[in-house]
């Protein structure tokens, strides 16, 4: 009774590339709450007509800078009204433009940072200095206007520290142990125990969480921006049979590929998707199956695969005949 060789093509449920969380394409930059011009004396009083200092949520600590002179003078020690707010020191003088920032937050009036998806744990990166800080809210953390979409706030000051830094460059990445790609739709492609390839490194690790469309949780840290991927199918996949007495030889064709040549000038070439070590473990894995089928009863006899080695695809040729 004839015995056949079982296999299972994996089935790739989803592919594409990590990227920053933010920004999706280019970088931009940290921005000020309010700007205005000084209208009092030189002083610890900053006086402006028509302010918004209440409406749009300055509060103290706040971070006043010259921008006539490119200097920051101090911290917002109170908010009087609308029109007038003292600093804590310094003199701010009269008819120069102001800017108020906030320490440990991130601005960015065009950031869209809930859409993009970021979330608490997330690291940025100050791109000029390549000083970076973890968000820890999803807005300025004020209760009159948080700014939500628009601002991040961080557990270290890596926008305010010097006036240079006040509107570096950015970006934000995932925690070490996700993957994110924006364009995918993992909530309905991919399910917790699916296997990431980062095909760039040929590191593998195992889908934990998946947090939304745009992020999984990995069992380990395997991934880097701009990293190709594939996730491969824990539950689906296709078996593929082959007659045990049809074989001829199993052959490594290259680091990727493995020949499985059949009576009848036919040849079963396996696509793989890491480089096994040394002398193929795909090899050896069939002729394990091989062996096990000259002595076992009718049916399959399965290949046992290496760990973490999957067959992505099989092409079946008929050779040239030899003259």
């Amino acid at each position: 009774m004839s015995k056949y060789i079982s296999y299972t093509e994996s089935v790739i449920v989803d592919s594409g590339t990590q990227s920053n969380v933010a920004p999706a394409t280019g970088t931009a930059a940290a921005e000020f709450i309010v700007t205005g011009t000084q209208t009092a004396v030189s002083g610890a009083t900053i006086t402006v007509t028509g302010g918004s200092f209440n409406t749009s949520g300055i509060k103290v600590n706040d971070i006043v800078a010259d921008f006539t002179n490119g200097s920051i003078i101090g911290a917002v020690l109170s908010v009087v009204d609308n029109d007038n707010l003292t600093i804590v020191s310094g003199s701010f003088p009269n008819g120069a433009v102001f800017r108020i920032y906030r320490p440990n937050v991130l601005f960015d009036s065009g950031g869209n940072f809930t859409n993009l998806k970021v979330a608490i744990g997330d690291t940025v990166t100050n791109t000029v200095t390549n000083a970076t800080a973890l968000v820890t809210a999803l807005n300025a953390n004020n209760a009159t206007v948080p700014f939500v979409g628009t601002a991040l706030t961080l557990d270290a000051n890596i926008f305010g520290a010097n006036y240079a830094d006040l509107e570096d460059n950015y970006t934000v990445t995932c925690p070490a142990n996700e993957l994110f790609d924006n364009n995918q739709n993992f909530l309905t492609t991919v399910s917790i125990g699916d296997e990431v390839i980062d095909t760039t490194s040929s590191s593998n690790a195992i889908v934990i969480s998946v947090l939304s469309d745009f992020r999984l949780k990995l069992s380990e840290s395997i991934m880097a921006v701009s990293d190709n991927f594939n996730i491969l199918s824990a539950t689906g996949g296709i078996q593929r049979f082959i007659n045990s007495d049809a074989i001829i030889l199993v052959d490594q064709f290259d680091t990727l590929r493995t020949d499985i040549f059949c009576e009848g000038g036919m040849r079963i070439r396996l696509g793989h998707d890491t480089t096994p070590s040394k002398q193929s473990k795909i090899v050896v894995a069939f002729q394990n199956a091989m062996l096990r089928a000259q002595t076992g009863a009718g049916g399959p006899e399965p290949v046992v695969m290496p760990s973490r080695i999957y067959i992505l695809d099989t092409t079946v040729t008929s050779l040239p005949a030899v003259s």
